[in-house]
């Protein structure tokens, strides 16, 4: 709770800070806003190993095979990519680039998604 605290008033400031600057410099407000991006994501890194430790107690308590969770975990991950970069790119004035790497997000996830899919498919067939 308290590091999404610290994150939400990071993050406030830097923008606020990014909007003065703005003004005279964008170069300069971009990279603070990437600055930003980068210390939050190294702050939230240890919330990534609990997570991953649930995960995988709820894999090994469901006695699913790693086959499941894995194309999950790699849709959000490339998801919150995805999302962050876009945000970045418009930030930059550039919605193009934005719109191009959401949709690479978008089929790097169903990609990574495929073995799920293929796994619930043969489950169906072995169902009929």
């Amino acid at each position: 709770m308290e590091i999404a605290v610290k994150a939400a008033l990071l993050a406030s400031v830097a923008a606020v800070g990014a909007l003065l600057i703005k003004k005279s410099n964008p170069e300069m407000a971009l990279l603070m806003a990437f600055a930003v991006v980068v210390c939050v994501f190294s702050a939230s890194l240890r919330l990534f190993g609990t997570i991953a430790d649930a995960i995988d107690a709820a894999e090994k308590m469901s006695g699913m095979s790693p086959a499941v969770f894995a194309p999950v975990i790699k849709c959000v991950g490339i998801g919150v990519t995805a999302k962050i970069c876009g945000d970045l790119c418009r930030d930059a004035s550039q919605s193009g680039i934005a719109s191009a790497v959401e949709l690479i997000g978008s089929a790097a996830a169903v990609y990574a998604a495929l073995p799920l899919v293929s796994a619930l498919m043969s489950m169906i067939g072995g169902m009929i």
